[in-house]
């Protein structure tokens, strides 16, 4: 990693905070073909024009756009909402690539993206006391008895010393900062929540007092992150990203007013969706690239500047260092990364149709740009806030009459002959209006052109491999180059993430959600653990208290949309590995839990893949023999090790070749499909059993009582062919086979792909 580093620090220095490069080459560039991105579903346009903009600026020698929604073998195809994304999955063509994870809707809502964290977080070594980037944070109602026992804690520990603690609460399904609100301890958030528990989940997460200031103002990060692969896992981090402040400036929430706070919480939210409406807000102007930048919304790189110059340093003394700052970023996006693999691969697995241990084998074919927003305390450690999975691509800005410009110029050019100053700040305006905005076109150009420089080419001369992440070759002048690199995972990271999956493996090995949670399963796989079910440690009962619990997990929302169908199937995987957890942290405790659960999982892995090929060590020899698919197979085997007479075995063999002649689902010559099988007749029912003595000659029933045995007829016989012998006529009648009816076809299920009826998903709001 260090050496890794070096290389990266070197980049930082020599690319960081400067202008953007117009008509950047890739190695690609020098090929005739230009490959193709569709962007017919970009819905809202602002996307559509993102992308415009960074193939003119940055790839127009690579990349052009088709807006034709017909089209079938495009080389990527930028999509925004799950529906675009599900339809696109099932036409598009196998070296196509589509800009959305499966699954990653779900993964980046609070509440689901605080159990992958908070799970994620447990298995790493020293748990949350050595993990500073993840705040305590819960989900109730599911973990009200957590958040109790923990708000009483912490007050009684901060009883009189310094800041008391506050919380923050945050809606499930909330975003751009509403219904957004502080408690100072457990009353109070249950007298708050008696009137929006109708809203569904809530997220509730230690607030952070002592946040990094500049100019007096709380800030917060908005980074860019490019996932192009699941495995091998592909990740990239981009060194641009927006830095968005409040409007006034911060004060430490007060416990006796927090009303008051509630009602106006501009010092504490930094959404620019609530920020840009205060009349205090400054738009940036033509020197938003400069270090003088004062605006409100600034460039990532603008503000790393700011902070070395201005002298801040850290409660310890210690001065902003921006190799350290990535360091810790790096850190902070691997994690949520990690965390999220297990449901990113069952849910890719399922929509394009393959099995997790074919994911390395073939060539992924999606790829996202996730937005990952953070907070710095004053020591600048990063803190994550959340994940975005629709960053907002929009390049212009809502001026609303009489906005305030930042009044910063870049400093006067000098040319070889006589210097010129650049043009003045726009005039103010005065009514509301759309303006270009030279910060976000600036930051996502960056993004949105880096990341199709980075995507590799799939086609048929690959092979079904990837042909390359980054291109062999670059430029100097490479945006990726500049303002990219991909991220390393510490030894700790890259045993959890094989931790995590090794539980999706197993996961699905066991049946999925369907059948993993059940008792008898869970007992199996644990029983395949040498010496794992111990008395007084854990039993199997105590294991059946797990599975009961848990059980309704994997049960799908009564509303369940159906662009989300399945996605609680999928999501299910994360609750299976917390019940495994359980069980085994009951076992062996809380210490060195990650090397456990690597040993427990990996003889489940085993077991696992012994039962997939059919040779599972949980059943007897001859009970595997006795569980043979034919009937015949057993019969025989049974015929030939017991001690019988010769007419023994040729009755038995008669038997065998009545039942062969009701044989269930026989295709008829003439008939094109096998037929459903019958109900199993006396015949066939003997031949499952052991021989029995040699039978002797049937007596002749009376007339009256029909036969329920089948006879065959010596002149017409042929297999699938049943005869019926008339009771008045000494003469046999042939008659065609009595086929059973069809089983009616199930009522089909609404498509996956039907429209909503609620508004689907938009981009979020810088």
């Amino acid at each position: 990693m260090a050496a890794r580093r070096s290389s990266v620090v070197q980049l930082r220095k020599a690319g960081a905070g400067k202008p953007l490069p117009v008509d950047a080459e890739s190695e690609v560039g020098e090929t005739k073909m230009k490959r193709t991105i569709n962007t017919s579903a970009c819905t809202p346009s602002a996307s559509e024009q993102c992308i415009d903009t960074a193939i003119s600026k940055i790839c127009n020698k690579t990349w052009k756009r088709n807006n034709k929604s017909e089209s079938n073998n495009d080389d990527a195809y930028f999509v925004i909402q799950r529906e675009s994304l599900f339809k696109r999955i099932e036409t598009m063509s196998a070296h196509s690539l589509v800009s959305k994870f499966p699954g990653m809707h779900s993964l980046c809502e609070k509440g689901h993206y605080t159990r992958c964290m908070n799970f994620a977080v447990s298995l790493m070594p020293g748990g949350y006391e050595n993990v500073t980037f993840w705040p305590d944070t819960w989900v109730i109602p599911d973990e009200m008895d957590a958040v109790q026992r923990s708000m009483e804690q912490v007050t009684k520990k901060h009883s009189g010393k310094g800041s008391p603690p506050i919380w923050i609460v945050k809606p499930e399904g909330g975003m751009q900062g509403t219904d957004i609100f502080l408690v100072d301890g457990f009353e109070m958030l249950v007298d708050k929540m008696k009137t929006r528990w109708t809203s569904g989940d809530w997220v509730v997460q230690e607030y952070i007092l002592n946040p990094l200031l500049v100019d007096g103002l709380k800030f917060d990060l908005r980074l860019y992150v490019t996932l192009i692969s699941l495995d091998p896992l592909k990740v990239y981090i981009c060194r641009e990203g927006l830095a968005r402040f409040c409007t006034k400036p911060y004060v430490p929430p007060n416990p006796r007013k927090l009303v008051q706070v509630n009602n106006d919480l501009m010092a504490h939210l930094t959404n620019y969706s609530q920020q840009k409406k205060s009349e205090k807000f400054v738009f940036a102007g033509p020197g938003a690239l400069q270090e003088n930048n004062s605006s409100s919304k600034r460039p990532m790189s603008v503000l790393l500047k700011q902070l070395r110059s201005k002298g801040l340093t850290a409660p310890n003394g210690q001065s902003f260092d921006e190799n350290s700052f990535w360091d810790k970023i790096e850190e902070c996006v691997g994690a949520t990364i990690t965390a999220m693999m297990p449901v990113l691969r069952v849910s890719y697995a399922r929509y394009f149709q393959c099995t997790s241990e074919e994911l390395s084998s073939k060539p992924c074919q999606a790829f996202q740009i996730l937005g990952v927003d953070v907070m710095l305390r004053d020591d600048f450690s990063p803190i994550l806030i959340e994940v975005n999975n629709s960053p907002s691509l929009n390049l212009s800005q809502e001026m609303p009459a009489n906005a305030t410009f930042s009044n910063d110029l870049p400093p006067i050019k000098k040319g070889k002959k006589k210097a010129f100053r650049p043009p003045s700040p726009p005039p103010r305006v005065s009514t509301p209006q759309k303006v270009p905005s030279p910060v976000d076109e600036h930051v996502k150009t960056i993004v949105v052109g880096g990341t199709l420089e980075m995507l590799p080419k799939l086609g048929d001369r690959a092979k079904g491999d990837l042909r390359s992440g980054f291109f062999a070759k670059q430029p100097r002048q490479s945006v990726v180059k500049k303002w990219w690199f991909e991220t390393s995972e510490s030894p700790e990271h890259a045993t959890v993430r094989e931790v995590l999956n090794k539980i999706e493996i197993v996961f699905n090995r066991c049946g999925g959600a369907s059948k993993a949670f059940t008792a008898g399963e869970l007992r199996k796989i644990f029983s395949a653990v040498p010496g794992f079910i111990k008395a007084g440690r854990v039993s199997k009962s105590d294991i059946d208290i797990v599975a009961a619990k848990f059980k309704d997990r994997a049960k799908p929302a009564p509303k369940e949309k159906n662009s989300e169908r399945g996605m609680a199937k999928d999501l299910a995987v994360l609750e299976w590995g917390v019940a495994v957890c359980e069980i085994v942290v009951k076992r062996y405790g809380n210490s060195n839990l990650l090397a456990r659960m690597e040993k427990v999982l990996a003889a489940m892995v085993k077991l696992s893949a012994r039962r997939s090929r059919g040779k599972s060590d949980s059943l007897p020899r001859a009970a595997e023999k006795r569980s043979s698919a034919n009937p015949r197979d057993d019969a025989e085997g049974a015929a030939k090790t017991s001690p019988v007479k010769k007419e023994h075995r040729s009755a038995l063999k008669k038997d065998r070749s009545k039942a062969a002649d009701h044989k269930v689902g026989v295709t008829s010559p003439t008939s094109p499909t096998a037929r459903p099988p019958p109900q199993k007749t006396a015949t066939h029912r003997a031949s499952t059993r052991p021989p029995r003595p040699a039978p002797q000659r049937a007596v002749k029933k009376p007339a009256q009582v029909r036969d329920s045995k089948p006879k065959e007829d010596s002149t017409s016989g042929g297999v699938g062919t049943s005869v019926k012998k008339d009771r008045l006529s000494r003469e046999p009648k042939t008659v065609s086979p009595k086929m059973p009816k069809r089983p009616e076809p199930a009522d089909e299920e609404p498509s996956e792909y039907e429209t909503d009826t609620e508004s689907e998903d938009s981009e979020d709001s810088d």
